[in-house]
Order: C-alpha cells, then sequence, then structure tokens
C-alpha cells in the first residue's frame, strides 16, 4: 500500500468498511480506490439550491481527487469505444457508473447508470466536472434530484473479478447520524473532495498510486479513553431543592437528556423497530429499521467519543416502571473499581447502533468485550446521573437490587442558595420565613412521608410568589390540597376557608384571614 503523509491505512479500511456495512455482498479485499466528496451548494441542481441563483450544476472534482477518474479517462482514450466516448474535441466521456437502486427502483442493490464526465479545458484543466443534465441517463438525473447541501459521495472504485475489469460504484450518504459517523472515522471533510485508494500487489498485480486528502484522520488502532471513572448516581430530595440545577452545574459537558413518565418504555429508553417513511424516494418508500432509543443514543456518542466524559441524565427516575424501561440494561449498571460495567449484555439491536462504523479491534481491547457476538458494556467515560423527588416514593417504588448499584446523595432544603429576598405579595413576609414555618408544621403533624412533603426554596418562581393571585393557586391550593389534605387546620383558619374557591377568593380580599392564629403568630403577623 502506497499512502501519502496526511492518510493511514484506517482511513481507508474505515470507509470500505462502512460501505460493507450497507451491502455486505461486495468483497471488500475488490474495492480497489475510494474518493468521497462532501456536497457545497454549488454541485447541486438548481431546484435543490438553498438560495442564490448560480447556475453551476455539475459535480466539481478537484485537486489530488481527479485521480480517481484516471484509469477510466485513460482506457477511454485508449480504446475510443462508442460505448464509453462520445465528444473528443470537448472532452466528455460517457461515464459507466452503478448507482444505488433504492433511488431509482426502491431495492437494495446497485443498478447501472451513465453519467457525463468532462474536463473544462477552456476555463479549467484542473477540474473534472461530473453530470450534464442533456447527456445523464434518467437513473443518474433520479440520483441527482436526491441530493442536496451536506450530502455525501462515496466513489469507490471495484475489481470485477468475472470479467478482470474495474466498475464504479457511488453511494449517497443522506442520513444524519451515518454522516456524523463517517465524518467522525475520517475528519472533517469541509466541501473538499478526498481521495484514497489501495495499493495491492495481490490483486492481479495492479499497482496503483493513490492520495488522500485529510484535515484530521483518524490514526489510532488503539482507542486512548479518558481517566473518568464511570459512575451511576442519583439526587434525591423534596421538590425544590435545586437538584436539576445541580445536574447542569456539575455535569455540564456531552448532556443526553431524558424525563421518565408512566407512559416512558424500555423502547423509549433504548429503541425499537419502527416504520420509516424515505420521501427522498419517488414514490416514498415505507422501511422497518430499528431506532435507537435515549440511552442507546448517548452510549453511542461515548463510544465513538472515548475521550471525552459523557453524561446521561435522568430526570423523576421513579415516575416509570424503572425495573421495564431498563430490562437488560439493569445488567450493565454494577460496575468495576474503574468505571466500567462488570458483566456484558448480549443487544444485537444496540450493538450494531452503537459499534456501527467503528474500529472494532480497538472496541475490544477498550472495553473486553467480543464485538462480532454483539456484546455490550458501558465504558468508563459514561456517567448516568439521575433525580429524584422522595415525595413521589409511592410512585413506583425502586427495588434494593436497584438502588445497590448507585450512589446516592440528598440535597438539603437550603435557604442560604437565594440570593436575595423574596417577599411574598399580600402578606409581605420573606418566601424563606414562610416555608422555613410550613416546613416545620409538617415535620410536627406526625403525618405520613411528612419529611417528603416539605417544600424547597426553589418550589415556586420568584414571579409566581410575588404575584398574588399566583401564589394563592399555586402554594396555598397545593398545601391545601396535598400536604395539609388530612388536617387542614394545622395552618389554614378553616372557620373562614371550606374549599378551594374560598381560599383563592378570600385570600385576595383579605390574605392573613386564611390562615390560624398560631401559624401567623409563627410569621410574626
Amino acid at each position: 500500500m502506497i499512502l501519502n503523509k496526511n492518510t493511514t491505512k484506517e482511513n481507508f479500511d474505515f470507509v470500505v468498511n462502512t460501505i460493507y456495512s450497507k451491502y455486505n455482498f461486495i468483497k471488500k479485499s475488490n474495492i480497489q480506490a475510494i474518493f468521497v466528496k462532501e456536497l457545497p451548494n454549488a454541485d447541486l441542481l438548481l431546484a435543490n439550491k438553498e438560495g442564490g441563483n448560480g447556475k453551476t450544476t455539475h459535480i466539481a472534482c478537484t485537486g489530488e481527487s481527479r485521480q480517481f477518474f484516471g484509469d477510466f479517462i485513460a482506457n477511454t482514450l485508449i480504446n475510443e469505444t462508442s460505448d464509453t466516448f462520445y465528444d473528443t474535441d470537448r472532452h466528455d466521456y460517457k461515464f459507466k457508473i452503478f448507482i444505488e437502486e433504492k433511488y431509482v427502483n426502491n431495492k437494495n442493490n446497485f443498478i447501472k447508470s451513465h453519467c457525463a464526465l468532462w474536463i473544462n479545458i477552456k476555463k479549467d484543466e484542473n477540474q473534472i466536472g461530473l453530470s450534464k443534465d442533456k447527456f445523464d441517463d434518467s437513473n443518474f438525473k433520479q440520483l441527482r434530484r436526491c441530493m442536496f447541501k451536506d450530502n455525501i459521495l462515496i466513489f469507490f472504485k471495484y475489481l470485477n473479478t468475472n470479467e478482470n475489469i474495474f466498475d464504479y460504484y457511488l453511494i449517497l450518504i443522506k442520513d444524519e447520524n451515518e454522516r456524523n459517523n463517517l465524518i467522525r472515522g475520517i475528519g472533517t471533510l469541509k466541501n473538499k473532495p478526498r481521495y484514497a485508494a489501495l495499493d495491492n500487489d495481490n490483486n492481479n498485480n495492479n499497482n496503483i498510486t493513490h492520495i488522500l486528502e485529510a484535515d484530521s484522520p483518524y490514526t489510532s488502532t488503539i482507542i486512548n479513553p479518558c481517566n473518568n471513572i464511570g459512575f451511576n448516581k442519583i439526587f434525591y430530595g423534596c421538590p425544590g431543592v435545586g437538584k436539576s440545577y445541580k445536574i447542569d452545574k456539575e455535569y455540564n459537558s456531552n448532556i443526553f437528556r431524558t424525563t421518565f413518565h408512566p407512559e416512558y418504555t424500555y423502547y423509549d429508553f433504548v429503541g425499537s423497530i419502527r416504520p420509516q417513511i424515505d420521501y427522498n424516494l419517488n414514490p416514498p418508500t415505507t422501511n422497518y429499521m430499528f431506532l435507537p432509543g435515549d440511552f442507546t443514543k448517548a452510549l453511542k456518542f461515548a463510544i465513538d467519543n472515548p475521550n471525552e466524559v459523557v453524561n446521561f441524565v435522568i430526570e423523576e427516575l421513579n415516575r416509570a416502571d424503572t425495573s421495564a424501561v431498563f430490562g437488560d440494561i439493569f445488567q450493565l449498571l454494577d460496575r468495576d473499581d474503574l468505571g466500567y460495567s462488570k458483566y456484558y449484555i448480549t443487544n444485537e439491536n444496540i450493538a450494531r447502533v452503537i459499534y456501527e462504523y467503528s474500529n472494532t479491534q480497538a472496541i475490544e481491547e477498550w472495553l473486553g468485550i467480543d464485538v462480532k457476538k454483539h456484546q455490550v458494556k458501558l465504558p468508563n467515560n459514561l456517567n448516568i446521573i439521575a433525580s429524584m423527588n422522595t415525595s413521589d416514593q409511592n410512585i413506583n417504588a425502586l427495588d434494593s437490587a436497584f438502588i445497590r448499584r448507585w450512589d446516592q446523595e440528598y440535597i438539603p432544603i437550603d435557604f442560604t442558595k437565594l440570593t436575595k429576598s423574596i417577599i411574598i405579595s399580600g402578606l409581605n413576609v420573606d418566601w424563606s420565613k414562610f416555608v422555613e414555618c410550613v416546613n416545620e408544621r409538617i415535620l410536627d403533624s406526625g403525618m405520613m412521608n411528612a419529611e417528603d412533603k416539605q417544600l424547597g426554596p426553589f418550589f415556586a418562581k420568584e414571579s409566581t410568589i410575588t404575584n398574588e393571585h399566583l401564589f394563592s393557586n399555586k402554594i396555598l391550593v397545593y398545601l391545601w390540597k396535598d400536604v395539609f389534605k388530612v388536617n387542614k387546620s394545622i395552618i389554614f383558619n378553616t372557620d373562614n376557608v371550606k374549599g378551594i374557591n374560598s381560599l383563592v377568593t378570600l385570600y385576595s380580599k383579605d390574605p392573613l384571614s386564611v390562615f390560624n392564629d398560631d401559624f401567623k403568630k409563627d410569621l410574626n403577623l
């Protein structure tokens, strides 16, 4: 293999594996050359351009990438057959190429096509143009209609062993995840074409020298993970103590966030096979594919970025059926001293997503697993962080086997976190003083889950506290309905207040009259 100073064999192999993952009937050893190009606005059909009125619609191939077409042009000049060569004076060539059949007949294969390949001697002999509307066949025209800005083209030269000739193929990368994976593997394209090829003396003694233009290629076969020790941690406390704020402040890198709720399932968390409509095809076609869930997306990002710490945040951990949501992922939560899962699980759907386009050997060395057997582990750079209101324990209790796999931190009620005094509209008393008195009554009441019923300093926003109408409808109604629902007379004057309607109405007229004398005394009212 002959490669220039900007590339490695891993670059070539990465793109070969990308092609093979999409079409596994392709023989990897027969792929001889690869040309990768990100489409700029200028290379699109007029109908697909984002603004502007530039009329250039051919696909421009400049720099070293022109070499990809060198063998074709040289062979055409020698043979001058009518099948491949149609305008000597204009240097126009009939370029035969196989394109993805899904854009033509909705099939997972390749179909023969041809387009114009030409050199503009008058304007720029260093540029090769691909495609001219009047010379392209219907198949290639249909493919061009599906090309938009930032899509990626992968051309590859394929050894046809039956006829001992080279065929040319084209793959269009439109999916954002596929695009991002490809760029992570070979570096940012920045609209510059790249060209790579294999010099393999074992294939019919073909000696091909090739170059890859690379900005930041993937060069390492060994993953160097960050020194993070992965963990699972639950932050819990009563409503309004600042659990989510603390998580955002302390774990602010690469955050993936989800919120559990009664309808949240394993399929939302891990993923599921669902129908997808591809509107780029004509007519639109429905395919069934595995769509990764919130956890799988975070895990894939961690696998793809071993040098970065990734934080997967679960809000309201116990508001869903947690055992059902985690399913087999539960086994991964048991971590060793370095933050890796102690045990692996076998999950083909997850494995196919998180290891797609990855360096398999490096992953196996890093995690100590067998990728081919679809084994999955949590890496040390993935933290799982959850929040939970302790007052919600009765929604879905977390069993001891689950809790054992998490560190836990209680967030206390701390009014020193408030940066200023907030005066309650109507009472003219400080919010912190009001809540402290309420919380003291809750603890002294002997009610069930008394500690969990308390209010935190951030239970309500300042705009709510300082608005008489909002305060009564949110805070007072909450205390009436939920906190003191068994014995409302603990803080309320039940001679005056008979229900929510009288509570809100009376507070708007005479705020002090809704509370009993003992509570008003505690508030110095």
